[in-house]
């Protein structure tokens, strides 16, 4: 992670801060739910998490981030206690399945988080231990989290490798692991290189990844370009909600970067 002067830390966070609150505004304006975006981003109150396995799909990513919110809000031990339960067990069921690292790695974020919480040591441990292991599985010998299968769109494909490394770059800031933080530099300048605007979404996943390094932040720049001109254009509650929801978490992870 490059040196970056306070002054500049202080405006990526004041911009995207600012674009977070326009997300949660449009999606409380039609009743959208926004809580624990609002928390996380006000830095106050508690969090309640549920207590079921995120299901898998194009919304899992949001499940996943919800729990993990929930965490970072102050849930109660027993809560955090259920929520690294139900990553153990969408680990599991990753590893049984299609190698999905993205829900490996999410599902060891809200498990390492919950144990801390909880002051579980060797439950933390063992959730890095499996972060190693998803690592492994990754793409061979690519900077890319995932193979892209030959059944897979692009846009599906994408999608999933930024919320996978999303939940890598929150993970190499609750723990002091120099190879986490390496493979998420690599993964962002794979990505800075190859992934085109149109193949990407109005979430900015991965944003606070992208503005760690100077050569990637052309990326961060076109993801708030692109959300800035969807909410202008006008989107629905559940939309704004999880655009909140997703700049909410890259706000948190800009204030937890080292100094």
């Amino acid at each position: 992670m490059s040196p970056m002067s306070p002054h500049a830390r202080e405006d990526d966070e004041r911009v995207v801060a600012q674009l977070a609150r326009q997300a949660l505004d449009a999606a409380e304006a039609g009743g959208g739910e926004t809580r624990l975006a609002r928390m996380l981003l006000e830095r106050a109150g508690e969090g309640v998490v549920d207590r079921e396995a995120p299901a898998s799909g194009g919304r899992a990513a949001h499940a996943w981030l919800r729990r993990y919110l929930a965490i970072e809000c102050g849930v109660r031990q027993a809560d955090a206690v259920a929520a690294a339960g139900a990553g153990r067990r969408v680990g599991a069921a990753a590893k049984r399945g299609n190698g999905d690292i993205a829900a490996e790695l999410w599902g060891a974020l809200v498990r390492l988080r919950g144990t801390q919480v909880g002051g579980e040591t060797e439950a933390a441990a063992r959730a890095g231990a499996a972060v190693d292991a998803a690592l492994a599985r990754a793409a061979a010998g690519e900077p890319a989290l995932h193979a892209q299968h030959v059944d897979e769109t692009l846009e599906a494909w994408t999608y999933t490798e930024l919320t996978a490394l999303h939940a890598l770059h929150n993970l190499a800031l609750h723990v002091d692991r120099p190879d986490w933080r390496r493979r998420v530099a690599a993964t962002a300048a794979h990505h800075q290189q190859v992934t085109q605007p149109d193949y990407t979404t109005y979430e900015p996943w991965a944003l606070a990844a992208f503005l760690d390094e100077p050569d990637t932040r052309p990326f961060a720049e076109q993801q708030l370009h692109d959300v800035t001109t969807h909410l202008r254009q006008g989107t629905d509650a559940m939309a704004a909600a999880a655009i909140g929801m997703v700049l909410a978490d890259a706000v948190h992870a800009l204030r937890l970067r080292p100094t």
